[in-house]
């Protein structure tokens, strides 16, 4: 069975409190669907018109709820990596599981190079700023 919209929205509120995302941002996830990003060493941002967009379109695409983003610089490109939580409910415990372990499946998306953008895992860690940085 798929979830609906509010149960991967109540799954994304989840997973944002086990992360340890600052409170605010979760509350303004919960109440207004406003989405956070994360940027240098975990500083949290409101997204920007074109990032809501991406946020919209990728939504739109792949049936998923976006609940955070981290904005990170690279050799490679700028990289936006796309926290989600998808509708296929017997993925959840692995993903949860993922996150209790530092890492997660996100949607990479490389502002530079989109040919470049996929699908894969990434290292995460909370940061005291209440935000979160890539690792790996």
């Amino acid at each position: 069975m798929d979830a609906t919209k509010e149960m991967m929205k109540k799954e994304a509120i989840s997973r944002m409190l086990r992360l340890g995302l600052h409170p605010n941002a979760v509350q303004e996830f919960k109440k207004e669907g406003k989405l956070n990003r994360s940027e240098g060493p975990g500083l949290l941002y409101w997204l920007t018109d074109e990032e809501q967009q991406i946020v919209k379109r990728f939504e739109k695409d792949h049936n998923k709820v976006v609940y955070h983003l981290i904005k990170t610089p690279t050799s490679i490109g700028m990289l936006y990596n796309i926290l989600y939580v998808g509708a296929e409910i017997e993925e959840w415990t692995l993903d949860n599981d993922d996150l209790m372990a530092g890492q997660q499946l996100v949607y990479v998306k490389n502002m530079d190079a989109d040919d470049c953008s996929e699908f894969g895992s990434i290292g995460i860690k909370r940061t005291v700023a209440g935000g979160l940085v890539r690792t790996w």
